[in-house]
């Protein structure tokens, strides 16, 4: 450790991997995860499975992560391109069944978040600029009418999600609270976790727009828990617990349920459903033990 920057290596992917340097300082040596980024799609159906059936895409030799549309019906693409030795995502769109990319012309250097907009018409997403700043972007899927809704200091989030009207969530790297910002005609707020949860996972809003489901760990790691969010309040009400870790992406659904993934105990990842007034039910193992899932409106 040395108190100024010695040597810069500009344009080397890391994603998740890991890296380590040589004694001597002379060598560096990193993996960087898979050589093969894999896109599949699950069709969740109604007769319980012991695996969930997946079925690929597409296969892309750098990163690459999808975001299901509300519909279901369309797959955005961010995948990692060069781009003049910065680190940066180029934006496409694909059919849930496959077929042709339809290429955006939108890439995004420091990417770290994107979302479906929640009508399926627009694409968001949230990178870092210059000045320790990150800024929120959104993009008509023909590619045109690209804007900055807002900016933000770097240490604001990490990850977002949108409501129905406008209204936008952030999440910082700490994922230990929650902000809502540009709410029409209401101030914007920032709502702590509570002590029961240690890691908020992931967050859906509600159709109403007033609640927010969120997925999170207990205190002591070794729990999932699923719990409500009253925007207004900031009031979180506790619906179940499972054991597990590693909680993923939750999605409250049109029938007024919530999706979510969760890592069970025994290692597989796992789907799972919940309603309001109802224990979770297991839908299925997933086949895959390191991904990045988005479920569709309708659940399926």
């Amino acid at each position: 450790i040395e108190p100024d920057i010695d040597t810069v290596f500009a344009g080397l992917q890391m994603g998740n991997g890991i890296f380590d340097v040589s004694p001597d300082g002379e060598r560096l040596v990193h993996y960087a995860g898979s050589v093969e980024t894999t896109l599949s799609t699950i069709d969740v159906g109604p007769t319980p499975v012991t695996r969930l059936p997946a079925t690929p895409v597409l296969s892309s030799t750098t990163r690459l992560r999808g975001r299901v549309s509300p519909a279901g019906d369309r797959i955005l693409l961010a995948r990692d391109a060069a781009r003049g030795g910065a680190h940066a995502s180029q934006f496409s769109l694909i059919a849930r069944n496959g077929g042709p990319e339809s290429q955006l012309p939108v890439a995004a250097e420091n990417l770290l978040d994107f979302q479906w907009s929640p009508d399926g018409a627009r694409v968001m997403y949230l990178h870092g600029i210059a000045g320790n700043k990150i800024r929120l972007m959104e993009t008509e899927t023909t590619g045109r009418g690209t804007r900055e809704i807002a900016r933000f200091e770097q240490a604001a989030a990490t990850q977002f999600f949108p409501l129905a009207d406008g209204a936008v969530c952030l999440m910082p790297g700490g994922r230990r609270s929650i902000s809502i910002i540009r709410r029409s005609g209401k101030r914007d707020v920032t709502w702590q976790a509570p002590d029961w949860i240690s890691h908020i996972g992931g967050i859906s809003p509600s159709a109403d727009r007033k609640s927010l489901a969120v997925v999170g760990k207990n205190r002591s790691a070794d729990s999932v828990i699923v719990a409500i969010l009253d925007i207004d309040s900031g009031r979180f009400t506790r619906l179940g617990i499972l054991a597990g870790g590693d909680p993923q992406q939750i999605k409250w659904i049109q029938d007024g349920s919530m999706m979510f993934v969760l890592r069970e105990p025994q290692g597989a990842f796992a789907l799972y459903r919940m309603a309001r007034d109802r224990p979770a039910r297991r839908v299925g193992v997933l086949p895959y033990t390191d991904a990045d899932f988005s479920v569709s409106s309708d659940g399926n």
